[in-house]
């Protein structure tokens, strides 16, 4: 080794001839390859076999018997699955790295978990590379490497549900749907979940997260709201950077109290909207919420014109509608008092169409043939609703 250094450094120097260089050129070559002769005696698999040299486990008092250097990578790979033994695989070279950020919140992995998301509803993602085009792109080679290595495809076309997995596989998505979709008291940070899965049993670069969670929680979308971002409803980006390292971003259920949720109900029976054996309870507060926003006017009562006012606000959510109503008929639900807010609507209203038939009255024919064909050309099978309502005044 002395001697391969010394002669290197004499190269370097640059004050030798040229055929004196040749011969410290071909010294250097030859205690080169005498030097890896030593490596492989004491080092190679004739050290090993020999006990020339042996391998250590840091913090262990006992050599490993390992008698080559391919035995010594195959106890090291078992004695990684040891730690990782709920490892799934991930195929794609830029992204099966553990400690390995570069495409932890990127915008190719946003891209994908937006195709995702929206597989169900956009015919373009509905193929087996999610709508690319070109199969040996970057992105074909991520979707394959992450969602083909692991089956995710029936049929080449629909991605599977978590009951139509299985395994590990199963296990992770099990683990990150009942984690994101769970109802707390406080919103969930998802960063949290992100250091389990990185984490051992699981090892799973963090990376493929945001793709994994996407499959594991599509079907529930629009249940969920993200805090601590700039848009929560931007669903896709912000599932996407939640699994950055250092990320704030939370996620929590989007639901209703007892109190909002029978509130709501009341609405939605006033206004005899129909609830369907399939819809949730849920669904049927979110549905009566929209229909009472439409449900304003002016020349109202006090209470009234404060509801009609609240609704004027920005961005009010169901669960705020609800607790406005509360706080209009009481906590307890009154559906009478509830009767007697929407009455005044309608009170409004027949005040309103009172004042438009007077009108109307006015230019109506008085002769009853010119009135009835009247009435025929404004209620006729192909007329516009508010032709025919019109001819409902009429009459």
């Amino acid at each position: 080794m002395c001697r391969y250094l010394s002669i290197e450094l004499l190269l370097k120097e640059k004050t030798a001839t040229d055929d004196l260089r040749r011969q410290l050129q071909a010294k250097l070559e030859r205690t080169r390859q005498d030097l890896l002769n030593l490596f492989k005696i004491f080092y190679g698999r004739d050290g090993l076999t020999s006990g020339k040299s042996e391998l250590w486990q840091a913090g262990t008092a006992q050599a490993l018997n390992c008698k080559s250097w391919n035995e010594f990578k195959n106890l090291l790979a078992k004695q990684i699955n040891e730690v990782y033994p709920n490892e799934i695989p991930i195929r794609a070279n830029n992204m099966n790295e553990l400690n390995d950020e570069k495409y932890t919140g990127s915008r190719k992995v946003q891209k994908i978990v937006d195709c995702i998301l929206e597989f169900e509803t956009n015919p373009t993602y509905q193929t087996d590379l999610l709508g690319e085009d070109k199969e040996t792109s970057e992105p074909s080679a991520l979707i394959d490497g992450i969602l083909g290595a692991n089956d995710l495809f029936i049929q080449r076309h629909p991605i599977k549900s978590i009951e139509e997995t299985d395994g590990k596989l199963k296990d992770v998505l099990t683990l990150m749907r009942d984690t994101l979709v769970r109802k707390r008291e406080n919103p969930y940070l998802i960063s949290k979940l992100r250091d389990e899965l990185i984490s051992p049993p699981y090892g799973i670069p963090s990376c493929n997260l945001a793709i994994f969670a996407a499959i594991a929680i599509r079907d529930k979308v629009k249940q969920l709201r993200f805090g601590s971002t700039g848009n929560e409803t931007d669903f896709a980006t912000n599932l996407n950077n939640a699994f950055e390292k250092g990320s704030k971003i939370t996620i929590r259920v989007f639901d209703f109290s007892n109190k909002q949720l029978n509130a709501l109900i009341l609405v939605g029976k006033y206004f005899k909207l129909v609830n369907s054996a399939g819809k949730s309870s849920e669904e049927y507060a979110i549905e009566s919420a929209n229909h009472l926003r439409r449900f304003v006017t002016s020349q109202l009562l006090d209470k009234t014109k404060e509801l009609v006012k609240f609704f004027h606000a920005i961005a009010k959510s169901p669960q705020e509608i609800a607790d406005k109503l509360l706080d209009l008929i009481g906590n307890d639900s009154n559906e009478q008092a509830l009767h007697e807010l929407f009455n005044d609507f309608e009170r409004v209203e027949n005040v309103n169409r009172h004042d438009i038939k007077q009108t109307l009255q006015k230019v109506i024919p008085k002769n009853i043939e010119e009135k009835a064909q009247l009435v025929a050309r404004l209620n006729h099978g192909s007329a516009t609703p508010q032709a025919k309502a019109v001819a409902q005044i009429f009459e």
